[in-house]
Formats: C-alpha cells, structure tokens, sequence
C-alpha cells in the first residue's frame, strides 16, 4: 500500500496479516512492531527469529562447507612446516586491506613470518598481474594467497604454474564469471560446486572461516596447545570493519560477524584502529555501521584510492602509538586530498550531465574524462546513481583505455547487465551493486548504447522515486524506554537489515536551522514539541511546508545525563 510520495521516496507500507504478525510476536515474546519489522526483513518462521535475536556465534556455519576448505587447509600447513616464502595478494580497498591484515596478525601469533603485496591502483589496477607475480616469485614465493580477487585471474594463474610452477590458493567472494582459474585451491562461496548456505560473505569473511579450519587442523596436530592459540574472536573487529566497508548484507552470517566483531571494536584494543577512530569520532566506545561507513572506512580506503594501501595494512596491524599517530595523520592527509578530488569529479560529472540532457532522456548514465582519477570514480558513480536514480557508470581515459566504476540503485543487478555487454569489454568483475570494468576507447560509444538498451529493457527495476519500507504506523508519544531495548537486539543496522522506518502524519514545522550537515526542525504535535533531524546535501529550507507528514527513526540523545527522544527524519512530505 502507498502511504504517500516524498521528496526522495515512495513510502510503502506492506498488508502482513494481523495473525501472521501476531503469531510471530506470540513465539518471540516480542511486541507487533516488531515483529512485523522482522517479517519485513524475511523472517518468519520461529526458528528464524529466535537464530536472528540471539545472534550466536556457536550458530556459524561449519567452515568445511566451503568447497576446497581442506585443500587449502593442507596445503598452507604443508607450507608453515617446509618454511616456504607465502605471499599474500590482496586488493586495495577495505575489504582487501583487512583480509591481508588479520592475515598478517594471525601468522604473527603463531611465529610465521609471512608477506603481502597489493598492486597500485593507478599503474597496475585490480587484481593479480603478471609483473607482480615475476616480483613477488623473485623475493621467494612458493605460495601465494590472493585476497578479495583472484577468481577471474585464469590468465595470471596459469602464468604462475607454468613459468614458476608456484601454487596459488584463491581466497575471494566475488560472482564467478565462466570457468574457475587452474588454482591450487579457490575458496569462494559463490562457485557453483560450493554447498556453502551463505553466499555474501565479505573476503574477510571468507578469510574468518579459513582461519577458523585452520587453527582447528593446528590444534589436532598438536602444533597449537590451549595457552599458544590466537583467539579469533580478537579478529573480529577486522572482520566487521571490511563487511560493513564492502556494504555486504548485514544478515545470517554477516549479522553475527558483525555484531560481535563492534564489540571487539568497542573495547578498543587494536592500537592502529583506536588511534584512527579517535581521530575521527567521538563515540570512541559505541561504534556503529554508520561511523564505520562513514567515517573510518573512508579514510582507510583514501590510501588505495590516491595513495599507497600500505599505510592502512600498517596501520592494523601495527603495536606502536608513535607509529599509529604518524599513520592516522597520513590518511587523515589523504582522505581530505580525496575529498576535494570527488568534489571536481562531480562538479565536471554533473556538468556534462547537464550539457548533454542524459539523466532526463536515458535510463543508465555512463560518463568518462581523461581528467578523472581512477580511484575515486567510484565514489562519484554512488552518489550520480543515487541523486539521478540511475545505474551509473564513470571512466577514466587513459592511454586508449577507459577504466570504470559502476554502480546500481533499486533491484537493477548490474553485474549481471555487465556481463551481457562482457564481448566489448577487456575485463570485469564485481557484485549486484557495484562493478569494476575496463573496455578499449575506440568501443566506449557502443558500449553506452548496448548497456543503454540492456537497462531500458529492465526498466521495470528502476522507477521515478525510489521506494522505502514502512515498517509501522507509530506515534512518538506512544515510544517508551523499553522500545530501545529491543531496537538493539534488532542491530547492527546496514545493508538488508535497515533501520527500522516508521511513519506518523500531520505535524506542525515551528522552525528549521542548518547545523552540522543537518537540518534540525522543531516539531509540534497534540500538544507534544519533537526535535527532527534531518539529513541533505542541498538547501532544502525553501521545501518544508508549515505542516508535514514524516517517516522516521526515533534514537534517544543523551544531554547532561537525560535521554531526549529525538527524530531522524528520512523523508516528509506535505501533510
């Protein structure tokens, strides 16, 4: 049921059934909200729900599951025992970044001396590459562990059985995209001979379930007595950190990783870690999927982006505060150099949008400069994507090549558009939402209409206003202390696991003043004075009418030892 039209959404509010919602609250011992929330989410059974609230990690799925796990699981034994040189071979983002590091961290524990190599964004690109392999098999590697790539590498893989006769084990999550590489061993979820139940995981994720197996195997061997083994659960800070960084679904596996993995994060024992997230927020010890997006994450992925990715590997895995200080400064430099770089880019971006009229007359967005950065196109697309509603595509020409970012928006699959486009392309991979791509310059025009026409002929996916779920009808007068209670068993909120979204109409605007990237309003209603906030990139002050309906996320505000219930408002339109 259409609830009403915003000026960024359509609000939808789902019929579920007054028995369906009431059986479930019923067998959760939980209130309707919420447990209309939780069937809004695809939960319904009781055996769901119970896994869902009590968020275990005994509830885990077992690591065998993942086809090749003892495969790579001997081998890399095989490899500690014969001291060969490893290799790690990661990507440069966060989920790269914290896959080689809890990587480093637990071969460290154990007293195995281990090395890693991630490739320049700008002068080699993604993933593995034959010159890299030429270096990395010079300094001694006789196993090389690639991480967050690897899976479409079948050319490079095969370079390095033939030439150097190296073994190399694929550690990645990525969608397979015809047939697997002649590795050693590939771990990766989405393979289809894998009977893994939980596709999405994060590299790091997949990372987490090799160590788990690992240190099991370690242990039956007698290698690891009780008082020597590395506690995984001291990782799982990383694993939440490149989870939530790769915008992964925050349920089932996911979910549990990540919760338990802001706990860590929360005590603050990492030094690198809690050095960045003091530099950049002061809710040093309640962390959230928010701050981590957008905030910690971003300065971590300023390196790969414009700089070197090894500053964040160093800064993860370092034990030094002076260290830590000096690295902190580095990406904080760094990520305020990006920042005014993704500036420009949308200046110029919306410009040639505005010039050639594409938003208004196409359904996709495909735009490309020589003047663009590479590392930072990406972030461009998200916010196009988002602000047009439109899968959006950016290149950066160099050198006869355009390499791009793309992303997604509504239910589009865009690697799946990709693929059908692949004849034109040098090479592509990624997920649902976001891909990365290369094509010669001489097919980029056809590339737009070919990929134009694959989009028109989907456009059922893609609508005039996005939609948003309403969860529930309620009055913020109605909210007691105990409805925060179990909004955060509900938590960690991301990807698939939304904040809840509630709708209430008709109240009276007494002001609104902008501070802090935030439009706050004063809200009258029954009597009843509210505070809204309210996010925007632009003046929208002339758009508030006197009297609003409102979607909305109540949170509690802490001031001088008093909780004030506050509004975040999503969206409103005219009441």
């Amino acid at each position: 049921m259409l609830l009403g039209r915003g000026r960024t959404y359509r609000w939808l509010h789902n019929d579920l059934g007054e028995e369906r919602v009431r059986k479930l609250a019923k067998a959760l011992k939980i209130e309707e909200s919420f447990a209309k929330i939780l069937i809004n989410r695809g939960i319904e059974s009781t055996e769901e729900g119970l896994k869902f609230l009590r968020c275990d990690i005994k509830d885990l799925l077992p690591p065998e599951n993942l086809k090749d796990m003892d495969r790579v699981v001997d081998r890399v034994i095989r490899a500690i025992q014969c001291n060969e040189t490893i290799f790690i071979y990661g990507d440069y983002d966060v989920d790269g970044i914290t896959s080689i590091s809890v990587l480093l961290n637990f071969f460290r524990a154990l007293g195995v001396e281990v090395y890693y190599y991630i490739p320049d964004r700008v002068n080699e690109g993604y993933g593995l590459n034959k010159s890299a392999i030429d270096r990395i098999v010079h300094e001694g590697a006789k196993l090389i562990i690639t991480v967050d790539c690897g899976i479409s590498a079948r050319d490079e893989i095969a370079y390095a059985r033939e030439k150097y006769n190296v073994d190399i084990i694929v550690i990645d999550h990525h969608r397979v995209v015809g047939r697997l590489p002649d590795a050693y061993a590939i771990l990766d979820p989405y393979r289809e001979d894998c009977t893994f139940e939980f596709k999405p995981l994060a590299a790091v994720g997949v990372v987490f379930y090799f160590l788990i197996a690992l240190r099991r195997r370690l242990r039956e061997l007698g290698v690891l007595s009780p008082s020597r083994q590395p506690n995984l659960k001291d990782y799982l800070d990383l694993v939440a950190l490149g989870t939530i960084a790769d915008i992964m679904p925050l349920k089932g596996e996911n979910r549990i990783l990540v919760k338990h993995g802001l706990k860590v994060l929360n005590k603050s024992k990492r030094i690198g870690l809690s050095s960045l997230i003091q530099s950049c927020t002061s809710r040093i010890d309640r962390i959230s999927v928010k701050e981590i997006s957008y905030r910690v994450a971003p300065r971590l992925n300023a390196a790969g982006r414009i700089e070197d990715p090894r500053y964040a590997v160093q800064l993860l895995t370092t034990d030094d505060v002076e260290v830590a200080k000096k690295l902190v400064a580095e990406l904080n430099n760094h990520n305020a150099k990006r920042q005014r770089i993704e500036e420009d880019i949308l200046k110029q971006a919306l410009e040639q949008l505005e010039s050639q009229k594409v938003a208004e007359k196409r359904w996709s967005i495909v735009l490309s400069s020589p003047e663009w950065h590479i590392g930072v196109i990406g972030i461009v697309a998200s916010r196009i994507s988002r602000k047009f509603n439109r899968p959006t595509i950016l290149f950066s020409i160099q050198d006869g090549i355009a390499k791009g970012s793309g992303r997604s928006i509504g239910s589009f699959d865009l690697i799946e558009g990709i693929r059908e486009c692949g004849d034109l392309l040098l090479e592509y991979g990624g997920h649902k939402s976001a891909v990365g791509l290369s094509i010669s310059l001489e097919k980029l025009d056809t590339f737009k209409e070919v990929f134009e026409h694959i989009v028109e002929q989907r456009s059922h996916s893609i609508v005039e206003l996005p939609e948003i779920i309403v969860d529930d009808i309620i009055e913020p007068s109605s909210i007691k202390s105990s409805f925060f209670d179990y909004l955060e068993q509900l938590a960690p909120f991301g990807n698939e696991n939304p904040e809840p979204v509630f709708y209430s109409p008709s109240y009276e605007v007494l002001s609104c003043k902008y501070q802090k990237g935030n439009y706050i309003l004063q809200l009258r209603k029954e009597g009843r004075q509210y505070i809204g906030l309210m996010w925007a990139d632009e003046d929208i002050s002339q758009d508030i009418p006197p009297r609003i309906d409102i979607i909305y996320t109540p949170f509690l505000d802490r001031y001088q030892n008093t909780d004030i219930l506050k509004l975040r408002i999503i969206d409103f339109s005219r009441a």
